[in-house]
């Protein structure tokens, strides 16, 4: 673990030590949710960062006209998801990203 990269598609999760039982937050997931977190923590889901890496025919800007759409925008700083973060909140009040992603 501690030679592993900190950055790349596991640079959030990477930097918290592995624990053997997953934060409370992810004990109650539904498997889609669950399935959903695991391609944002390998870099792997649907965002403008992964279109702008793989898909390059496409826009990898939000939707809400930010150049590029991460993870951490999306998360944390987009304008769409405003209503929704409280949800996110309940995790880590300060919307970090190694607390919500980490396992």
């Amino acid at each position: 673990w501690h030679a592993s990269s900190r950055s790349g598609g596991y640079q959030y999760a990477n930097q918290l030590p592995p624990h053997p039982y997953p934060y409370p937050h992810f004990d109650d997931l539904p498997r889609i949710i669950y399935s959903v977190l695991t391609q944002v923590r390998t870099g792997h889901c649907f965002s403008g960062e992964y279109y702008y890496r793989r898909v390059p025919s496409e826009s990898p800007s939000c939707h809400c006209g930010h150049h590029l759409q991460t993870h951490e925008h999306v998360f944390t700083k987009c304008p769409a998801y405003r209503q929704e973060r409280w949800i996110l909140r309940r995790a880590s009040p300060t919307l970090l990203m190694t607390e919500l992603l980490g396992t």
